[in-house]
């Protein structure tokens, strides 16, 4: 007697077989199987998430909760700017209403003109009081129209550093 090998099985069959084997050896969880899983919901429940489903929910949701927190890091610091500029206006309140208060006290008695530079000289005559503060006043006067007059002596020269105008060839006045 000859040993014969066993009889060739089609083609078609052939993968199918491997594939079911290997897809038994590979596969710890079927949909088949009816023993019901307590991590894996049923494929038919609500709770069910494909993979691919699964990570877009988990990436959505990473994402919320980064734009969430930038966001309560962002409204934080508007917070704090708004109250640092509250607390600047309520000092600026107090200020003001200090100053309110100082020139309502000075009021009655006079001295809370603050212009009081008409007090040494008369307008209509244009002359200076003949008062200690008059004489001042005058001197202050004088001495600020001899500095004005320093001063646009000194830019006149800054200006023209030649004695003669260059493209003339005529001397510059003299101030």
């Amino acid at each position: 007697m000859v040993a014969r090998s066993p009889p060739p099985t089609a083609r078609q069959a052939r993968p199918a077989e491997s594939f079911s084997n290997a897809s038994a050896r590979h596969n710890t969880l079927r949909a088949s199987d009816p023993r019901p899983s307590p991590i894996v919901p049923d494929a038919g429940s609500p709770s069910y998430l494909q993979d691919n489903s699964r990570f877009d929910r988990d990436f959505i949701a990473a994402e919320r909760t980064r734009k969430d927190e930038l966001h309560r890091h962002d409204e934080a610091r508007w917070d704090r700017v708004r109250g640092e500029a509250q607390a600047r206006e309520l000092i600026r309140q107090a200020a003001e209403e200090a100053v309110d208060a100082h020139e309502r006290y000075l009021q009655p008695t006079g001295g809370a003109r603050s212009n009081q530079s008409g007090g040494s000289f008369d307008i209509l005559t244009l002359q200076y009081h003949n008062t200690p503060s008059g004489h001042q006043l005058q001197q202050e006067d004088e001495a600020k129209k001899n500095r004005a007059v320093q001063r646009s002596v000194f830019i006149n020269r800054k200006q023209h550093p030649l004695p003669y105008d260059i493209i003339t060839n005529q001397p510059h006045k003299a101030l």
